[in-house]
């Protein structure tokens, strides 16, 4: 696969992290861990797969190393 045909998906999960972020951390800081859909360590999982999976297509994963940082740390 192209990076070029990667890249146009790429830019959709990245479009929905600010999102996740969001509703993720309202929960958070309330101390509130639901799990009712993915837990955090499952998210942060999901997000070492899509890192690996950006980086072996040469893309810049650094935004999504930043929200994994959030993911580890929470979980």
């Amino acid at each position: 696969m192209a990076a070029s045909d990667l890249a146009r998906y790429a830019h959709n999960f990245i479009r929905i992290m600010p999102d996740i972020m969001t509703y993720n951390a309202s929960d958070v800081d309330r101390g509130i861990y639901p799990g009712n859909s993915s837990s955090l360590r499952s998210d942060s999982a999901s997000m070492d797969h899509i890192i690996h999976a950006a980086e072996f297509h040469g893309l810049d994963s650094s935004i999504l190393h930043e929200a994994n940082v959030y993911y580890s740390k929470s979980s």
